[in-house]
């Protein structure tokens, strides 16, 4: 009974590429349909749309806002994106990622490594590490291994230039 969905426009075509527009298209009505909730913190999982709406009524209402981040982004763009990823890597995190990092005030994470990924780019209070259910020391990758990783990516036809980047 607590949670409220806040449905868009629907769009011709539905794909993964244009839902992310649905919110968009009713970016106002979100705003219009969550203030009177009279709302005690926000949470997004995402960089797009509804993460706008969320650290809007963050700074006007003064709520907390809290951020999951779970994909690695920098890491799909660059094998979708090949020569023109730093462009996209760009765009993204100067409209999308950066922004709804900064006006969080808990961010959680997938690993540690994301942690010093995001202390990269300026972020360094409020992160958490909310570990999966996998046991990582069972997949640590160590020098001596890299040539395995490389001959498993080759069979399996995975495009990763840096191994230890994503290791």
């Amino acid at each position: 009974n607590n949670i409220k969905l806040i449905n868009g426009f629907r769009l011709p075509g539905k794909t993964a590429k244009i839902q992310a527009l649905y919110m968009t298209l009713n970016f106002f009505g979100g705003l219009k349909q969550l203030r009177p909730m009279q709302l005690d913190y926000l949470y997004v999982q995402n960089e797009y749309s509804l993460s706008k709406i969320a650290m809007m009524l963050s700074r006007k209402d003064n709520l907390p806002l809290l951020y999951t981040y779970h994909t690695m982004w920098e890491v799909m763009f660059k094998s979708k994106f090949k020569w023109f990823s730093p462009i996209v890597i760009w765009v993204a995190n100067t409209f999308l990622f950066k922004p709804i990092a900064k006006y969080s005030h808990i961010m959680t994470v997938p690993t540690k490594k994301v942690i010093k990924v995001w202390e990269e780019k300026g972020k360094t209070d409020n992160i958490i590490n909310v570990a999966s259910a996998i046991d990582l020391d069972k997949f640590k990758i160590t020098d001596n291994d890299l040539d395995k990783v490389k001959e498993i990516r080759n069979k399996y036809s995975i495009v990763f230039q840096d191994y230890r980047i994503y290791a």
